[in-house]
């Protein structure tokens, strides 16, 4: 995405780290290791954004390696 949805504007910051309070660190998904095999151990998969800098929206929320099996709630 290069533009902007919602002003159209090309003004982007890409690939932001999502933080949240420094209790947690960093936003992330939690998943096993690999595309296919199970871990004992849950391993965290960053969340990041694009922010556009003109009028504050987040134009996409994405994953880097989304070749995961993620864990989902109940």
């Amino acid at each position: 995405m290069d533009k902007c949805i919602y002003c159209q504007s090309s003004n982007l910051d890409k690939g932001l780290k999502m933080r949240g309070s420094k209790d947690i660190g960093h936003l992330h998904f939690e998943c096993t290791e690999g595309s296919g095999g199970l871990s004992m151990f849950a391993k965290p998969e960053e969340v990041l954004a694009d922010l556009c800098k003109d009028c504050g929206s987040i134009t996409r929320m994405y994953v880097k390696n989304a070749n995961h099996t993620f864990l989902k709630d109940k």
